[in-house]
């Protein structure tokens, strides 16, 4: 029914999606706003956006009949729209934490009291996201969503000053209620594999105290991944066989599902904060482990800088979004850099990369020097952004007056 290919597949798509939300008493209007969008008014006076994305990618190879039963499950959540919690003590039963990639955020997003149009705010606008989040560890969000029977929506954060709750009183009542529905699961010979009826298995990786929970559960201390949002993978770490498979099904799922979380494994620290899991030295899947941060990281740079380069389009500032670039390393490692270039006057450079290569056009010398060794003696030209998630820096300049410090600092 759907092309495989291109933009007249997704066109179809999303005509016929439209078409089936039209027949729906629930809706007056629907029009289309581009390929995978769609903007509806609803009978009750309600407006939103609709992203098509996720559906489109999860049914196009689904046969005909297995993709409409798809299509018609998710629009019957349409019912629901317009028609969830007005205050605080309606929704509160309802909140629950989901664990997210920042790829979320790499996108307009409708403004409130003026849906019919997109939002993309200039590059150092404060409070970029409407979407109520914390960074749990980097590239990894925890975010609010309001569920209910049929659909699921992101708490935003003209809900929260509706509701006149607090983010950290949000994220209180989440958690507890995520708890309160009780943990699925199943105890295996390598570990415990944490699932939920409603499909938020992921989202106990981030309950506080979790981890020693499982780990008694499992016998030994484990370390944990959520390839996709149903799940979460709580590992014995010291099976080394059990976390060299599991990885390899969380890079499968991150590199092919949209919806997929994060190939990357995490623990709790003493104050139950997630961090990220370094295996020990000698570990035999360290170098595996630790490239995953390292696709993760140019993967999630990656969104975000051709999100911002539409940013700086459409609001017509002249600035170089700096590229994640990997490099393979002698004995298996992975690292991640970025380019600073002479000349270059206004740019964003990503903050969360191994090092940092600076280059002058007019002359052959390229320095490379580790991040912390750039911020320590390049500090005043160096200015964090802190609308952005994954964070970069705005650099101003070139930092003659201290090559100096970094060429004695630089890698070989």
């Amino acid at each position: 029914m759907f092309g495989r290919k291109g933009g007249s597949g997704q066109d179809a798509f999303t005509r016929e999606v439209a078409g089936l939300l039209a027949e729906m008493p629930v809706v007056a209007s629907v029009e289309l706003q581009g390929d995978l969008h769609l903007f509806i008014r609803y009978s009750n006076g309600a407006e939103g956006h609709k992203f098509l994305g996720n559906l489109w990618a999860d049914t196009r190879e689904m046969s005909p009949r297995d993709r409409a039963d798809r299509v018609l499950r998710e629009l019957a959540a349409t019912r629901d729209v317009g028609g969830g919690p007005r205050d605080w003590a309606g929704a509160q039963s309802h909140i629950l934490p989901v664990l997210r990639n920042p790829r979320l955020l790499h996108m307009p997003q409708p403004a409130v009291g003026d849906a019919a149009r997109l939002v993309v705010p200039p590059l150092g606008a404060q409070g970029r996201a409407q979407y109520v989040h914390f960074t749990a560890s980097p590239f990894l969000l925890v975010m609010a969503v309001i569920d209910q029977e049929r659909s699921m929506s992101y708490v935003m954060q003209h809900h929260i000053a509706d509701w006149s709750v607090t983010a950290g009183e949000l994220f209180s009542q989440s958690l507890g209620n995520l708890k309160r529905s009780g943990m699925n699961a199943d105890v295996l010979a390598g570990g415990v594999v944490v699932r939920h009826p409603r499909n938020y298995g992921s989202s106990w990786m981030a309950v506080p105290g979790v981890f020693d929970e499982v780990a008694e559960m499992a016998g030994d201390e484990v370390v944990a991944v959520a390839p996709e949002r149903d799940s979460a993978y709580f590992i014995k770490w010291r099976h080394v066989s059990v976390v060299h498979s599991v990885l390899g099904v969380a890079m499968n799922e991150y590199e092919t599902n949209p919806r997929a979380i994060s190939p990357v494994f995490y623990r709790q620290d003493a104050q139950h904060r997630l961090e990220l899991w370094t295996p020990p030295l000698d570990y035999p899947n360290r170098n595996d482990i630790l490239r995953a941060r390292s696709v993760v990281c140019q993967a999630e740079y990656e969104r975000q800088r051709e999100y911002l380069e539409q940013v700086a389009v459409s609001t017509g500032e002249d600035v170089f979004i700096a590229k994640v670039t990997l490099r393979e390393m002698q004995g298996g490692g992975t690292v991640t850099g970025a380019v600073w270039a002479k000349g270059v006057t206004n740019a964003l450079l990503p903050y969360h990369v191994d090092e940092v290569h600076l280059i002058d056009p007019d002359t052959p010398e390229r320095v490379t020097v580790r991040w912390p060794d750039l911020e320590e003696h390049a500090q005043a030209f160096l200015r964090k952004d802190p609308g952005l998630n994954p964070p970069r820096v705005r650099i101003s300049g070139w930092p003659g007056d201290v090559l100096s410090d970094l060429r004695e600092r630089a890698l070989a």
